[in-house]
């Protein structure tokens, strides 16, 4: 009892909502025009969002039971959920990281794509995501830091169109990290231990492990430089070459205010020459964020992934002096994100299915400005995947004639989302997007273009209704063109 922590009270809200829906789309199933149906579409969905914030505690979880009646289909049910929570019974020994999210998603980056969750369609699916992280670490005062992490990771989706099974991948990883105490000298070292075992379905089970010691020597206050070096070795059957190696790299951290950053970094790994880059600015009305990165991944790491820098992470940024007050700001960003879910998905870059491990390059840039009664965002992204793996693996997840098609394939997007604050009680949001895939190997190009508008008003302090509007449009050189106009209300209700 004597080395238990301090007991504190955690500070919980919990909001529950209810959501009616009424829209109309003139080509509810995405089919080429001449076989495009209209159809009337209602939805009544009931939700609850808990937030709990304690000394060791904390708690975010947003879910959604919606009920969808169609005029030409049969009704339906599905289920949202995003949660995340984290616990440190131990401070500075213990905590344990889980999360969990139900989600509808695109199975392939080609052919139809998701624009509503209400839309059925043979290229959208349930896809179920679960981790839960326990962690020992402790830091020894003067000396460094020594953690030790155990993950448990599931991906699952039920099959889709010609497929004949779902995504069923688990990942079991160890990761030993360990590094000395910056604040106390120019000089820092980091070690860094991994080991992760994937099975995916009826698959042989792939075993991938690193090894790595990085330094860093900070020239000043503002400029680090930093080099590693390692081993890496993958057991997956590789097409392109061993997929084991050793590693290395070289790069700077510059920090010239507060306000800037920027690393960089240049090496070769056992599939070639390797670059790196994160940079961030902000200015007192505009937010900036640039990332290039590369590296070998699957679709069960894609889904894993947490994402690094995202519209919440870039309005904190632009708004952290102009509202210092915490819990206001977040109050902000929930309402701009609100707006911008009316609009719908984007149509931005798709984690397609696959059994498959791929090398991915991706570019991806944002910027969000904001003024008195505006704020803007603007996202692109630019992604190149050379498949690692035959595509055999994936004769029953996806349709026969897909398989190649990911052989070599890019996609590039870019997203705007603008919203006017036109009275304390009415906002009206714009957005926009375009994005391209290309197959390399076949030579198949798929572009989707979206125009959508909103108006929300905030009726009473717990009632908000919204009236939204859109247009889509998808050219492919398969010939499965097809054009969406869709109007829809909703009202929505805070208990």
């Amino acid at each position: 009892m004597v080395l238990a922590p301090c007991a504190g009270a955690a500070d919980w809200s919990v909001t529950p909502t209810v959501q009616t829906r009424a829209s109309y789309s003139d080509n509810a199933r995405l089919l080429i025009a001449s076989r495009a149906q209209g159809e009337w579409i209602s939805e009544v969905s009931s939700g609850l969002t808990i937030t709990g914030r304690g000394p060791h505690l904390h708690v975010d979880l947003t879910y959604a039971l919606q009920k969808a009646f169609y005029q030409r289909q049969p009704e339906s049910t599905a289920h949202s959920l995003t949660a995340h929570a984290s616990m440190a019974p131990l401070p500075d020994w213990f905590s344990i990281d889980a999360r969990s999210s139900i989600s509808r998603v695109n199975v392939s980056a080609f052919g139809p794509q998701l624009t509503d969750p209400l839309l059925a369609n043979d290229n959208a699916t349930v896809v179920h995501v679960n981790s839960i992280e326990p962690t020992l670490q402790h830091r020894f005062r003067g000396l460094g830091s020594v953690e030790l992490g155990l993950a448990h990771q599931t991906v699952s989706s039920a099959p889709t169109g010609g497929a004949s099974t779902g995504l069923h991948s688990r990942s079991d990883l160890t990761n030993l990290h360990a590094s000395n105490d910056s604040n106390l000298q120019d000089w820092g070292w980091d070690v860094h231990l991994l080991r992760q075992r994937t099975s995916d379905g009826d698959l042989a089970q792939v075993r991938q492990s690193s090894a790595s010691v990085a330094l860093r020597y900070q020239l000043s206050a503002r400029l680090a430089l930093n080099a590693s070096g390692g081993y890496e070795n993958n057991d997956y059957a590789s097409t392109a070459s061993s997929a084991q190696g050793r590693s290395w790299s070289t790069g700077l951290l510059w920090v010239p205010s507060p306000r800037t950053s920027l690393s960089a970094s240049i090496g070769r790994r056992f599939f070639g020459t390797t670059y790196a880059l994160d940079a961030s600015h902000r200015t007192r009305a505009s937010a900036w964020h640039l990332a290039y990165s590369e590296n070998i991944t699957s679709t069960h790491a894609q889904y894993l992934a947490l994402t690094p820098f995202n519209t919440n992470v870039l309005l904190q940024q632009l708004w952290a002096t102009r509202i210092p007050d915490a819990l206001q700001r977040q109050q902000a960003i929930d309402t701009f994100l609100f707006l911008s879910q009316l609009l719908g998905p984007g149509v931005g870059n798709v984690n397609y299915f696959s059994h498959r491990y791929f090398l991915q390059k991706q570019w991806s840039g944002s910027v969000a400005a904001s003024g008195a009664r505006t704020t803007a965002v603007l996202s692109v992204a630019s992604t190149a995947d050379t498949a690692q793996t035959s595509s055999s693996v994936d004769s029953a997840l996806l349709p026969s004639g897909e398989q190649t098609l990911l052989d070599r394939s890019s996609q590039r997007s870019v997203d705007a989302i603008w919203t006017w604050q036109e009275s304390p009680h009415t906002s009206i949001s714009a957005g926009a997007g375009w994005a391209q895939t290309r197959s390399l190997s076949s030579g198949q190009l798929d572009t989707n273009a979206t125009l959508r508008i909103a108006l929300a008003r905030q009726l009473q302090r717990s009632v908000r209704g919204a009236i939204d509007v859109r247009h889509v449009q998808h050219t492919s050189t398969s010939g499965a063109n097809y054009r969406e106009n869709a109007v829809s209300a909703s009202l929505a209700l805070q208990l």
